[in-house]
């Protein structure tokens, strides 16, 4: 190890570069070692006692760690460690001494520095299961008043909040070139009849989610439970939160509005990443769609970020995009539309009855998929844990 690798804090390596060796060798040493492993979702944990593993974790535990090997050669493992230190020349020599071991040793089959990175693997990978989240939201329902169905002009919904998915940031790349598959496929004529490239044409949620289309096409059924199920499986869950609106038209601010469901969110997924036993490990991004209130948005955010009840698993104020350039804001933007649909009729079920077909075909799979999400109504809220 040379003077120049005695100043480095954090190695990064790709997965050619993570070997249990690695791991160990850098624990002992005092480096944190940060790899970029392909198969990660195939590897597994090794830890001292499996009962002080979170629940949420537990799935990735392979075994126990073999601390008897380790204690045995532990002045044989400290002895290489110092070899590493101090010297520039003996660190191959060590290296093929540590694969030789256990034919030298004879009387074990393991390494005892190989076993000894199992809790340092088992701490670089809790690090990496201190996930960041990214939350894609959009707007549901609407933001303007509301009196009534037949009200001449305040008659749009009942509703308005925000929805969406939120989904660990290692998925997002592939499931946006999954959406962006199956959107094609979904709406392949409407897609070249536009004329458009693909990847910038959007469909809005409240236009695919019409009641003729849901009962209409089962494909779209099909899809949406899909979607779900896709969101699940990569370790995500849908996300809402709303309210129904019952100011009168002369009291109502939209924009207040919008900031109380915006900071109330960043509450809940806050929440969320408080849960697990290790509460400062996990973090989350909110991006939105574009906004013209972007300023006064974010402020809201920040101070919610920093002010009495610190938001600490947010990492930055909201980001603003254009959803046409990206299909995970687009799916985002699908479930508002299915959101919306659901949140009326569950605001008001006597204005709302030809929502019905929503309840019985999606109200429970969109229950299962999410986490920490609501509408808050007059009576009581309807939320999921």
């Amino acid at each position: 190890m040379n003077e120049t690798g005695r100043r480095v804090r954090e190695q990064y390596a790709d997965t050619g570069g993570f070997t249990d060796h690695v791991f160990a060798a850098c624990s002992i040493l005092g480096y944190a070692f940060v790899p970029r492993i392909r198969d990660l979702p195939s590897k597994r944990l090794y830890v001292f006692e499996r009962a002080g593993v979170p629940k949420h974790l537990r799935p990735l535990v392979g075994g126990k760690v073999n601390a008897d090997l380790i204690d045995r050669n532990w002045a044989d493992i400290l002895r290489i460690a110092s070899t590493m230190a101090v010297s520039s020349n003996g660190v191959d020599l060590d290296s093929r001494w540590v694969g030789m071991y256990s034919t030298r040793r004879g009387a074990s089959t393991y390494c005892p520095l190989s076993e000894a990175r199992a809790p340092a693997r088992a701490f670089v990978f809790w690090r990496v299961c201190g996930v960041t989240y990214f939350a894609y939201l959009d707007e549901f329902g609407h933001i303007g008043p509301y009196i009534s169905r037949t009200d001449p002009k305040y008659k749009t919904s009942p509703v308005f909040g925000l929805a969406g998915f939120v989904l660990p940031a290692v998925e997002v790349r592939g499931f946006g070139t999954w959406f962006f598959q199956r959107k094609c496929e979904l709406l392949q004529f409407e897609i070249e009849r536009s004329g458009e490239h693909p990847a910038v044409w959007e469909k809005k949620g409240a236009s695919l989610f019409t009641l003729r289309n849901v009962t209409r096409y089962p494909e779209l059924r099909v899809f949406t439970n899909r979607l779900l199920n896709k969101i699940e499986r990569l370790g995500g869950f849908v996300f809402y939160v709303g309210i129904k609106k019952t100011a009168a038209p002369a009291e109502h601010d939209p924009n207040q509005l919008y900031r109380s469901v915006l900071v109330e969110a960043i509450k809940r997924i806050n929440d969320f990443c408080e849960q697990n036993n290790d509460p400062h490990q996990d973090s989350f991004i909110v991006i939105l769609d574009e906004h013209d209130q972007r300023s006064v948005l974010i402020t809201a955010a920040a101070q919610s970020m920093y002010g009495n009840e610190r938001r600490r698993h947010l990492i930055e104020p909201p980001f603003h995009v254009e959803s046409h350039r990206y299909q995970t804001l687009q799916a985002a933007d699908w479930i508002t539309g299915l959101v919306g649909r659901l949140g009326a009729i569950w605001a008001a079920p006597e204005a709302y009855p030809e929502n019905e077909p929503f309840r019985r075909y999606f109200e429970h799979r969109v229950n299962r998929a999410s986490r920490r999400s609501g509408i808050r109504t007059s009576a009581a809220a309807r939320s999921t844990p």
